[in-house]
């Protein structure tokens, strides 16, 4: 090689939900901001995220970094495929003769118009245009949908060990290093994959109890045999309706197939083996979760897991709306997104009496449309950065925005969907989470790291929409057959097609 060897490094991220209604376009990226080639500098990524860490790896070990994109969105919709094209090619088109290692940031579960596998389409275009036997190395979050296009272009993958994901760091750094071991040839990776036929809700998937953290002590035990370098369980995001949906775990080894493979087996079988406990979570009906957040102390928050933003839904339920309506003269803060309200409410004085009809679906939908009437308590910028372990540092835009308050109730509309897996959508909408007595989150597991600094205490509610743990009542026609907990597969493995 003349010179240093030279590293592609690149983040295109977005968890996508087919039950979801319109599209991510660009322009949902541009809130975190989209950095392209040379834009793409250490000192501009957010310090906690997989890329930042990699990258400190990569120039540790004296290796070129080559920027191609930075793309981060929050959970949502999929792509319109022009949109997908265009920021692919940053990556792709970067990828060349003169590239002796790729490392991507990516989160396996997204989807575009007419793409079930973009990720697996993205790293098939990559590995095209490389030299036979450069390594490609990609992170993934742990709800990935690991595809046979995915392990026929990558040679190492890691995945968050953590639910709520905190190990974003550690992540990176692992595929960092193994990448870098694997240019300068003290390593020859090989990637083993094995995959379900199951699914299930997430709302068993803290690593800190049972079952989940058994399976994630099997990726240590794992990772401690000689000859691994990396071992993952993917508890594939629940909410895709493509025909590659299933659980799957991939191990990479140092050169031994067998072992890779072997390893990988081991760990979906764990997974396989304690599958009913993961349909035994407990969530309340809307009624009772409420009922049980105001008996306090405060501040007590209700998640509603049918609404989790961080799944992809759009953060439009009017659930626990209309439950909080029989408790106005409580402290209930909670949030709604409605652009056209949103602009309406914009659109009055502070101190104005305001009549609105909030959700847009109808009668016995999770976003049934709402009447409501309130005072306009606030016309604020809607500007925040997240606090969540996950995504700290991200900027986050609830755009036009009010604050409706209904007695002591207090509503955030909002023109845009964001995340809230933390507390910090109520702090740019000028509220402070402290005094309230009930905190809506949109989340089943992972508000929990989150909300933590202003209350441990929190109640999961069973609620319906894009993200409802009741996957049976979904409208799947594409998802594969059999799958577990829908169907009895005679066999847990789903064969490569």
């Amino acid at each position: 090689m003349a010179g240093r060897p030279r590293i592609l490094v690149g983040c295109f991220f977005l968890e996508a939900n087919s039950f979801a209604t319109g599209r991510t376009t660009r322009a949902g990226f541009e809130t975190a901001g989209v950095l392209v080639g040379h834009a793409l500098r250490r000192e501009r990524l957010p310090a906690s995220k997989e890329l930042a860490a990699a990258w400190d790896v990569l120039s540790a070990a004296d290796l070129e970094i080559v920027p191609a994109l930075y793309a981060w969105a929050p959970p949502g919709p999929m792509l319109p495929r022009d949109d997908w094209e265009a920021l692919a090619r940053e990556i792709v088109d970067r990828a060349d003769g003169t590239i002796d290692g790729v490392y991507l940031q990516l989160h396996g579960s997204m989807l575009a118009e007419g793409l079930d596998d973009p990720e697996g389409e993205l790293l098939t275009r990559i590995r095209a245009r490389l030299r036979t036997g450069v390594p490609v190395a990609v992170s993934f979050d742990h709800h990935a949908t690991i595809s046979q296009a995915i392990v026929a272009a990558a040679d190492i993958v890691t995945a968050y060990r953590t639910c709520p994901h905190v190990d974003l760091e550690r992540t990176g750094r692992q595929a960092g290093e193994v990448l870098a071991a694997a240019v300068a040839g003290r390593v020859r990776p090989v990637l083993g994959w094995a995959r379900l036929a199951m699914t299930a809700p997430p709302d068993r998937h803290d690593n800190a109890f049972p079952p989940f953290a058994a399976i994630m002590a099997a990726c240590d035990a794992t990772e401690r045999r000689p000859g691994v370098l990396a071992a993952t369980m993917h508890p594939s995001q629940p909410w895709l309706d493509v025909p590659d949906l299933g659980w799957s775990a991939t191990v990479t080894t140092d050169g031994d197939a067998a072992l890779a493979d072997g390893a990988a087996h081991a760990i979906a079988m764990a997974a396989w083996e304690r599958r009913d406990a993961f349909l035994t979570g407990v969530r309340l009906p809307i009624h009772d979760a409420l009922a049980v957040a105001l008996l306090g102390p405060p501040p007590f928050v209700v998640a509603d897991a049918g609404d989790a933003t961080n799944g992809g839904s759009e953060g439009d339920s009017t659930e626990l709306l209309r439950a909080a309506l029989a408790y106005r003269d409580r402290a209930i803060w909670l949030t709604v997104t409605d652009p056209a309200a949103a602009h309406t409410l914009r659109a009055l004085p502070v101190g104005a009496r305001a009549a609105v009809t909030l959700g847009t679906g109808p009668a016995g939908a999770y976003n049934a449309a709402t009447p409501v009437e309130g005072v306009v308590a606030a016309h604020p910028e809607g500007h925040f950065t997240y606090s969540h372990p996950f995504a700290r540092g991200v900027a986050g835009d609830l755009g036009a925005c009010a604050v409706l308050a209904i007695g002591a109730l207090r509503v955030v509309v909002h023109e845009r969907p964001v995340g809230l897996i933390d507390p910090e959508a109520y702090r740019g909408a000028g509220l402070r989470p402290e005094d309230a007595e009930v905190l809506q989150a949109k989340s089943h597991v992972s508000y929990r790291a989150g909300f933590d600094p202003v209350t441990p205490r929190s109640v999961v509610a069973s609620t319906p929409g894009p993200t409802t743990a009741d996957l049976a009542s979904l409208p799947w026609r594409r998802r594969p057959r059999p799958l577990w907990p829908f169907e009895e597969p005679e066999s847990p493995w789903r064969m490569a097609p």
